[in-house]
């Protein structure tokens, strides 16, 4: 998995309900970040901490953490039960603190509350059937005692670490977010205006043209082309290059007021583009990549995450002359880089 993604799947539940899952790292594959995972669900789960008080003034009627382990792989789950007047308000908010929490929510006072209410919950499951079956499932792969010892090592985190381990698997981590709902409340709050249901052929989506047209026409373009801005809108690390393509045959010259006063008013785009902005015309397959520029910069995509190309083509007839009167999608995923020092050591060289 690459890219965040949400799906949207009906069902016959009374309530909708909202399940986002992270791949968590798993006991047997790395020992130390399982650890960090039981504690960051159980500080997750605090009743006090701040993201829990926004959703019960949501009106929310649940918002848990469930830390699936697993020897290889695990999975942190978060399944968010709205109030259906605040259905959207309550999963943004959720989404938008857990991109932050490495930095508001995970400090000394959380870690604390959190190792305390994991030993609670450790020592309650000790007195379960279910203790036996912990001990067992990950005893042969580690040969070593590592959900009995499990407590000990919680109380041995620090903070730094946390920090680190969150950073990298909440913050910069792939995620699915997936809606059950059921087909009336589906209608009836306009979910399909609001939650996507995307996935990875976004990275394989083509805009199409009628010859000389620059501007996206059609209901099939126009969704694509709000699909691609809420994946990048969910995918805050994901630059987007628009390669805008057209043919030969076309008129060689197009115009726009609103286009131009764009590009001017972004120093990267109006620095790469000198002679564009002297002649104050371009060619249509560099129109039609900045007009889906334009309209992802005006929705809240950030400048420096968008780029743009432009080529033409010879045709031999008049379809292949059509297929060359496009726009097509590249996606980069970037990530924050940090020095060795701080890599090694939590904090930066002075």
């Amino acid at each position: 998995m690459i890219y965040s993604t949400q799906l949207v799947f009906e069902d016959s539940m009374e309530d909708p309900e909202f399940q986002i899952c992270w791949q968590f790292p798993g006991a047997y594959s790395n020992q130390k970040d399982g650890h960090k995972s039981y504690l960051l669900s159980s500080i997750l789960n605090d009743k006090n901490n701040y993201i829990q008080v926004k959703a019960a003034k949501l009106k929310c009627k649940k918002l848990a953490f469930q830390y699936e382990a697993n020897n290889f792989s695990s999975v942190l789950r978060v399944v968010i039960v709205p109030a259906k007047e605040n259905l959207m308000a309550t999963y943004n908010m959720v989404m938008s603190e857990m991109q932050r929490i490495d930095k508001l929510l995970i400090n000394e006072s959380m870690m604390n509350a959190g190792k305390v209410i994991f030993k609670k919950e450790f020592e309650a499951i000790k007195k379960t059937k279910d203790y036996p079956d912990w001990v067992a499932r990950f005893w042969p792969y580690n040969d070593d005692n590592f959900f009995t010892s499990l407590a000990d090592s919680i109380m041995n985190i620090k903070l730094n670490e946390l920090q680190k381990f969150t950073h990298e698997y909440v913050n910069e981590g792939a995620r699915v977010s997936a809606l059950l709902i059921n087909p009336s409340d589906r209608v009836s709050l306009k979910v399909d205006s609001q939650f996507v249901d995307l996935n990875d052929t976004i990275m394989n989506y083509v805009f199409t043209y009628k010859p000389n047209v620059t501007e996206l026409e059609g209901d099939d373009n126009l969704l694509k082309q709000s699909k691609l801005l809420q994946w990048l809108k969910i995918n805050t690390d994901i630059r987007v290059q628009i390669n805008g393509c057209s043919d030969k045959g076309e008129f060689n010259k197009v115009s726009d007021d609103s286009v131009f006063a764009f590009i001017d008013s972004i120093p990267t785009f109006s620095k790469a583009m000198p002679d564009v902005i002297k002649k104050r015309n371009m060619r249509p397959e560099t129109m039609r990549a900045m007009r889906i520029v334009k309209y992802l910069y005006e929705n809240g995509i950030d400048a420096d995450r968008l780029s743009g190309t432009s080529m033409y083509f010879t045709s031999s007839n008049r379809n292949e002359a059509l297929a060359n009167m496009k726009c097509t999608v590249t996606l980069e995923k970037l990530r924050d880089k940090v020095s060795l020092f701080e890599y090694h050591f939590g904090k930066k060289a002075e």
